[in-house]
Parts: structure tokens; sequence; C-alpha cells
């Protein structure tokens, strides 16, 4: 083979791996049973309406770091990466009143993740649309066959709003 025909070769598969790499793959800790978990003692629950955690509007950087403090310090569970961010914008997101999804496992064909109590969740793939029906925060979906993750798209309502969460794009909503 020539050496240019290698280097293309070469190119294709880093570029092939970089974005399989980049994808969004499940957060590995759910963020609302974190917090229920590790938070609700002391902030009280995530659907809780006078919760502390949720009362003072901060920033994007302020939330993180907050969020970032209170899992090292008083819960004494430390997470890291998007399983952080994820919490975060749990947080933000009760602190705006706004929806909130997340996508937490994938098991063979089904796929799963935590959704505010009380929400109303749809999945889309291709040109279905399927409403779930969950009890508690834990939502599941079995995938058609031959269909990836990265073909659905969920919609979550919660208090009369909407927001989108395409697989493709993102583990959970910001």
């Amino acid at each position: 083979m020539r050496p240019a025909g290698s280097f293309a070769l070469a190119l294709l598969g880093a570029a092939s791996f970089f974005l399989a790499a980049s994808r969004p793959r499940p957060v590995t800790t759910a963020p609302i049973r974190y917090f229920e978990d590790k938070c609700a003692r002391c902030h009280g629950t995530v659907d809780s309406p006078d919760n502390s955690a949720f009362e003072h509007a901060l920033g994007e950087a302020e939330l993180a770091s907050a969020v970032k403090r209170m899992c090292d310090g008083p819960s004494q569970a430390p997470i890291e990466g998007v399983d952080l961010r994820a919490l975060t914008a749990l947080v933000g997101a009760r602190q705006k009143a706004k929806p909130f999804i997340c996508w937490t496992k994938l098991d063979g064909q089904r796929i799963s993740g935590d959704a505010l109590a009380g929400s109303e969740v749809t999945v889309t793939v291709g040109n279905k649309t399927t409403k779930l029906s969950f009890e508690g925060t834990e939502w599941r979906y079995n995938l058609p066959p031959r269909t990836k993750p990265i073909e659905v798209v969920l919609t979550v309502t919660y208090e009369k709003q909407t927001l989108t969460l395409d697989l493709a794009k993102a583990s959970f909503t910001n």
C-alpha cells in the first residue's frame, strides 16, 4: 500500500475512534438517586418545594463549585466528570423549576434513566413516538431490534414545561 493510502486509512480510523469516543454514554451515577441517598438528609428530597438546595439561583460555575463541595464534603461521596455535571444539571433544573431527564443505563436493548417524579416522558425512534409509563423516578424503554441509543430522542414534560434529550448529543438535559 502506498504511504498516502496508509495515511488516509489511519486518519479515517482516528476520526472513527474520536467520533465513537465523543458520543454520549449513560451517566454511571444516577443523579436523582444520588441526591436522595446523599443529599436529602440535609437538603430534603428532590421533589420538595422548599428544598434548601434549590432556593438560591446560582450561575453555572458557582453552582458546579457548590455541588462539588457538597459531594466532597458533607455527603462524603465524591463524584467527578459527567456524573458531577449531571447532578449539577439536576440541581440547576430544580432551581429553575425546569424538567430534568438523564440516561443512566444500557442493558442489551434496554435503556433506562432518571426523570423527576410526576414527569411525562415520551421516546421517539424514527417516526414512532411512545409514551413511557414509570413509577417513581426511573424510566425504562426496550429499543426496537437493531436500534442504537443514538437514534433515540426523549421528551420530558414537568409542570407544563417540556425539554428534549437527543441521545446522539447528550446524556442529560441542561
